[in-house]
């Protein structure tokens, strides 16, 4: 059974954002916050304490990375990172990390529920 999970979304793409969230929403996930940079995404998460984040790696002020590893510092929970960019050092780097997932761009929906899944065991 799918849980509905609390989900803050960050990239700094207004349409990658609206895109996450409709994806999520038909899910039937509930966004509890947008950001749209590393800073805004460690305030927003503070505020709504969601169950998942879902970052961009490449964000101005802060990236993505950083922003969940100040996340964790207070706050151990799932991050799913978006990237542009397929590169498997960096993966194999973020392994060590806890990140739930790594998308590559462009995001599909079956992508993003395999992805969240990964939190009920579904994937």
């Amino acid at each position: 059974m799918k849980t509905q999970r609390r989900v803050v979304v960050a990239d700094d793409e207004p349409l990658l954002v609206r895109e996450l969230v409709a994806y999520l929403e038909d899910m039937g996930h509930l966004v509890v916050g947008t950001a749209a940079n590393g800073c805004e995404l460690v305030e927003c998460v503070r505020e709504t304490l969601p169950d998942v984040v879902i970052t961009d790696i490449k964000m101005p002020m802060k990236d993505g990375l950083e922003a969940a590893r100040e996340i964790w510092s207070s706050s151990p929970m799932p991050v799913i990172l978006v990237s542009a960019f397929h590169d498997e050092d960096f993966i194999a780097q973020t392994k060590s990390e806890q990140i739930l997932s790594y998308i590559v761009k462009p995001v599909d929906e079956n992508q993003l529920a395999t992805a969240v899944g990964k939190l009920d065991g579904t994937s």
